[in-house]
C-alpha cells in the first residue's frame, strides 16, 4: 500500500486512485491546483503577462506539500509533476526539521515553470545547477528554517530571466 508521499515521489505512467484531473491533466495526490494569474511584476512593460502566447488556457499553479525535499526518509521526484501545463509551482515543506536537500537539474523537467516557492524546507545549501533548465523562471522564493542557507557557485545558472529573488 502506498502512502499519499510515496504516490507523489514515484514516477507513475497510469492514472492513480485519488489523483486529481484538470482539464486532462492529471496533478499528484498532494498537490492542489488552479488556474494561474501572474504577480503584477511579472507582467511586461505593456501590462501583457510574460508567459507563452495563446495558452492561458493551459497555464496551472500548483502548490504541493512534502514532508522535505530528498530528506533520508524519502526521495523527491519532480518529474511526475505535469510539465506541458505547471507554470507557477509551489512547495510546502511539512516537517521544518528534516534536512532537504536538492539536486542538480532538479525541476529541469518543469521548463515552463515561471514562479517557483520552496516554503518551509530546511535547506542547507542550493547546489550548483538547481535551477537549470528552468529558462522562463522569472520568480524565485526560497523561505527556509534554516539559519543560513548556503549557495554554491553556479547555483542559479540557467535562470537568466529571473526578476524577483527572496531567499531567506
Amino acid at each position: 500500500m502506498w502512502t499519499q508521499s510515496a504516490i507523489f515521489l514515484l514516477v507513475m505512467w497510469t492514472p492513480l486512485q485519488g489523483d486529481a484531473v484538470v482539464e486532462g491533466v492529471r496533478i499528484p495526490v498532494d498537490c492542489t491546483s488552479g488556474v494561474y494569474t501572474p504577480p503584477e511584476d511579472l507582467y511586461s512593460e505593456d501590462g501583457d503577462s510574460v508567459g507563452v502566447e495563446g495558452d492561458d488556457n493551459e497555464r496551472l499553479q500548483l502548490s504541493c506539500d512534502l514532508t522535505a525535499i530528498n530528506s533520508l526518509e524519502e526521495t523527491t521526484n519532480f518529474s511526475v509533476i505535469p510539465s506541458s501545463h505547471t507554470v507557477s509551482l509551489t512547495v510546502h515543506c511539512t516537517d521544518s526539521t528534516s534536512t532537504s536537500q536538492l539536486k542538480p537539474h532538479a525541476f529541469a523537467s518543469l521548463h515552463r515553470l515561471e514562479e517557483l516557492a520552496l516554503i518551509g524546507c530546511f535547506l542547507e545549501t542550493l547546489p550548483a545547477n538547481a535551477f537549470t533548465g528552468l529558462a522562463r523562471l522569472r520568480r524565485l522564493r526560497i523561505v527556509s528554517p534554516s539559519p543560513a542557507v548556503g549557495v554554491r557557485i553556479g547555483a542559479m545558472n540557467g535562470i537568466e530571466n529571473l526578476r524577483y529573488l527572496e531567499v531567506r
